[in-house]
């Protein structure tokens, strides 16, 4: 009991080494989390064709030239 508490000692003097803990842990697991998703999103293929706003634009141009 007495490291433990030594050790908790040790890390409210110095919370920088907490932090850097908490943060990399806290990074690790939102890596760990997000790379799954990630993946699986990417790997189905979209249920919508993309949007493409360039065309659809010179289109609406082209059709405002003819009247």
């Amino acid at each position: 009991m007495g490291m433990k508490s030594a050790l908790v000692t040790w890390l409210y003097r110095e919370p920088w080494i907490t932090t850097s803990l908490v943060l990399s842990g806290a990074a690790i697991t939102a890596y760990a989390v997000g790379m799954p998703i990630k993946k699986s999103y990417f790997a189905k293929e979209p249920e919508f064709p993309p949007y493409k706003a360039p065309t659809s634009l010179h289109a609406m141009k082209v059709v405002e030239r003819q009247h």
